[in-house]
């Protein structure tokens, strides 16, 4: 067999590089470090990358979850109800975890 058959046999078993990876985070209160549930947290991708919008809820612990999510700059936003509460550019690699710190007006 010749050289070029073998070279390309171990180009094509070799493994890709993911392209997607899962993005988690926790939003918390900034002194007591407890979960703030039921938040809204978007990602969304720049709109030349021609990607959707992804949206989600803090859990009870005030975790979320994008599973899946193509590698690139995002812009993170957390909302509760139509207030906008943070908003951050991130960049998604392989296994992605944010913690979000928010601080209670009045305080």
């Amino acid at each position: 067999m010749s050289r070029c058959f073998f070279l390309t046999l171990l180009i094509l078993t070799l493994p890709l590089p993911a392209l997607a990876a899962d993005f988690n985070g926790r939003v918390v209160e900034e002194r007591s470090r407890e979960g703030i549930s039921d938040l809204t947290v978007r990602l969304i991708p720049p709109k030349a990358a021609g990607r959707p919008e992804k949206a989600t809820t803090t859990d009870e612990r005030g975790g979320f979850r994008f599973p899946d999510i193509e590698r690139g700059r995002y812009l993170l936003e957390v909302y509760q109800g139509t207030t906008l509460l943070y908003r951050e550019v991130v960049e998604t690699d392989q296994e992605t975890v944010k913690e979000i710190q928010l601080s209670r007006k009045g305080r």
